[in-house]
């Protein structure tokens, strides 16, 4: 995978929910002091329920991370930032999920998805074409009994 070339890197959690996967991966990255860059998390979760529980989580471990309590269509019209990294389950349908990718990203985008996501990158090519996106990688994973897929797109310039 090819690599960003900066020392401070933005990455946002959409409809992260309960921080996954950014909180595991901030922890991780944190205790293991696995990386000399700076990142800079936001999750953006629109059901203030699980707000409350992503300010406990950063609270209680001391960590550091955004959090909005907003959904991805309110964020996008305040805030225009773009970001380097951006995370995102299957929280929103093909193809809204590449108009999010071709919004948000400068550079990567990760979807994690438990179906057959061969098929919908088949379906969804030109979409994918159009937002100017490629599939980077795929990684496979198996969490409990269910098999999980992170497709990796890489936004072309």
């Amino acid at each position: 995978m090819e690599k960003i070339e900066k020392n401070e890197i933005e990455v946002i959690d959409i409809g992260t929910g309960l921080g996954i996967p950014s909180i595991p991966i901030i922890i991780a990255i944190k205790q293991l002091k696995i990386t000399n860059r700076l990142l800079r998390f936001h999750l953006l979760e629109p059901k203030q329920k699980k707000i409350r529980f992503l300010e406990y989580i950063r609270s209680k471990f001391d960590l550091e991370f955004e959090i909005y309590n907003l959904d991805e269509k309110a964020f996008y019209s305040i805030n225009k930032k773009r970001f380097d990294i951006v995370l995102c389950r299957a929280v929103f349908p093909p193809p809204k999920i590449f108009d999010i990718f071709k919004k948000y990203s400068t550079n990567f985008s990760l979807w994690q998805y438990s179906q057959n996501y061969q098929q919908i990158l088949t379906k969804y090519q030109n979409k994918i074409n159009q937002n100017k996106l490629i599939v980077s990688h795929i990684f496979e994973y198996q969490l409990s009994s269910k098999l999980l897929y992170t497709v990796v797109f890489k936004k072309l310039i």
